[in-house]
Order: C-alpha cells, then sequence, then structure tokens
C-alpha cells in the first residue's frame, strides 16, 4: 500500500487492571491496515446498516436487558 493513504486499525482485549492506578491494562491482538478510502467506505455502510435496523437493534437490546443482565445479576 505505497503511494495512497491508510489507516492504522488496532482491536485490543483487556487484560486487566494496573494495580497502582486502576486503569485498564490492553493487548493489541489485531492490527489492520487499510486504504483510507475503504475504511470511509465501511464506516458509511455500518451506519446506514443500523439506521435501517434501529428497529430490530433497539427489540435485541430491549431483549438482552430483560432476560441477560437479570440472570447475571442473580449470579453475584
Amino acid at each position: 500500500m505505497v503511494g495512497i493513504p491508510v489507516s492504522k486499525i488496532q482491536f485490543q482485549t483487556s487484560v486487566g487492571l494496573d494495580e497502582k492506578t486502576g486503569k485498564e491494562l490492553r493487548q493489541v491482538t489485531v492490527l489492520a491496515t487499510v486504504p483510507t478510502s475503504t475504511l470511509i467506505e465501511f464506516c458509511q455502510n455500518t451506519l446506514k446498516g443500523v439506521a435501517e435496523n434501529e428497529q430490530a437493534l433497539s427489540n435485541a437490546l430491549d431483549n438482552f436487558n430483560a432476560k441477560v443482565l437479570p440472570t447475571a445479576a442473580k449470579s453475584k
């Protein structure tokens, strides 16, 4: 990818907390380098998909909140 603008994206996982500061410690698991134009197109398509499926996503969140969160609270 020489000669074109590129963007670098890091995907990270949490590996714990720093005992001194209490801040989350993260480890890079994937580093992706993509043409910036491709990244912009991906973001646009993602936002379009979210907008088109807003009701289904809202229903899924409501379902999660109603079923999973109470179960998780009981296990504490």
